[in-house]
């Protein structure tokens, strides 16, 4: 890219040794005094199209104005001839192209068979959407890196319709891409990690998932054992409450203490408490199974859990209650 302090510094410096204000530059340019202010601070660089003008206007070279790149420069004067330029050739001035001369490089090098993911990263902001994606329905050799580097400038279902290309990507590698992807994009990928056991992948996707998509694919895991209380923990702060109580009350019914535990920090206490005393008091559970429980509880029910031990005559759950009183 162009070293725009260094142009800024040139332009400035060849306008005053011409006696020349910026409101007098402006008008032999055809520009606002705004757009020359711009160059000369360095927020933007003077257009193409404007370069020979600009170069006669200060008496010095494109290549000076360029900051000395002479690579650039050459570029320049063969977009200004109309000569034949690449995309590797064009990326290097793109900021200073417009949108349609851009657009026409692309397309003779599409028709030449050599537009790729990784040629249009560098040209993707300076090229209108709609031409980019047009472009995109060509190519079929898809890295998932360039994809990335190229999905802010992509609608979410082309972005998807791109992944899907990608034979023989890792899973992981997609998970990259759930910041551009819409709910039931990122679901279809999470399905494939789960069918692939990439259970790594599918945490790393959970923060950009559903809260219900991923409460049902929780509850799917655990029926068919593929995953445990405490690999679930990755997906229980990305839940709803009610959908981690759902979660919860079928852990009750299993007599599953460990998933209970692995439920309680994303719980709300009150409701712990009360649950656990009504487990207790049905005589579904001992006192000292829902020890480990006991953190989570406010103190009021953990006071209904020391008549019930004191009830059974459980003394040994006694003394372990008592540590968190």
């Amino acid at each position: 890219m162009f070293d725009t302090l260094k142009t800024a510094k040139t332009i400035r410096e060849a306008r005053t040794k011409k006696n020349m204000t910026q409101m007098e530059l402006s008008d032999l340019m055809g520009v606002s005094y705004q757009a020359v202010s711009n160059w000369e601070r360095g927020i933007s660089m003077p257009d193409i199209s404007k370069l020979t003008l600009l170069s006669e206007v200060l008496g010095i070279g494109i290549e000076e104005i360029l900051g000395g790149d002479k690579e650039k420069s050459t570029v320049v004067e063969k977009v200004l001839k109309e000569e034949s330029v690449n995309l590797e050739e064009i990326e290097t001035i793109a900021p200073i192209v417009p949108p349609l001369t851009m657009e026409k490089v692309v397309e003779k090098e599409k028709e030449k068979g050599k537009v790729s993911l990784s040629s249009l990263c560098a040209i993707a902001p300076f090229i209108d959407s709609s031409v980019l994606e047009e472009i995109l329905e060509t190519i079929n050799d898809v890295n998932i890196d360039d994809l990335v580097a190229l999905a802010p400038f992509l609608e979410s279902e082309q972005i998807y319709k791109l992944a899907m290309k990608s034979e023989g990507q890792k899973l992981s590698s997609l998970v990259a891409l759930a910041p551009f992807l819409e709910g039931e994009q990122i679901a279809s990928i999470a399905e494939k990690c789960e069918t692939e056991g990439d259970m790594s992948s599918l945490t790393a996707l959970a923060p950009f998932m559903e809260s219900e998509d991923i409460s049902k694919m929780f509850k799917s895991m655990m029926e068919k054992g593929k995953i445990d209380s405490f690999e679930g923990v990755g997906f229980f702060c990305h839940m709803d409450e009610d959908e981690i109580d759902e979660i919860f009350e079928k852990a009750i019914k299993n007599h599953d203490i460990d998933l209970m535990v692995s439920l309680a920090p994303f719980s709300d206490d009150d409701d712990i408490g009360e649950k656990v005393v009504k487990m207790v008091k049905s005589g579904e559970y001992k006192v000292s199974e829902i020890v480990p429980l006991c953190p989570f509880m406010d103190e009021d029910y953990m006071k209904d859990l020391v008549k019930a031990a004191i009830k059974n005559g459980d003394v040994s759950s006694l003394s372990e209650i008592g540590r968190f009183l």
